[in-house]
């Protein structure tokens, strides 16, 4: 289900292109990570802040990180807002 907020940020999007993007992403997982060029086993997390606190360590680190059901790049570079709401 694409909720208000996704369609909102995506006003010129069809939202059949918006549901495939989240699937083939962040496989429709809110709290997907992924951490780019990080050799070890990616990161998993079962809460929003849970996921927030994995990904600022890892930015932190010098990392991006991949966030989301779409899946977008956050890098150290873009100083991250990310808090237990984001």
């Amino acid at each position: 289900m694409i909720t208000a907020a996704l369609l909102a940020c995506a006003l010129n999007v069809a939202p059949e292109t918006l549901g495939a993007i989240i699937r083939a992403e962040g496989g429709s997982n809110p709290l997907a990570l992924h951490v780019n060029k990080f050799a070890g086993p990616q990161p998993r997390a079962a809460t929003i802040q849970e996921a927030a606190s994995i990904a600022r360590k890892f930015i932190a680190a010098g990392f991006t990180v991949d966030l989301g059901h779409m899946q977008i790049n956050v890098s150290g570079g873009a100083n991250p807002r990310l808090n237990d709401a984001s």
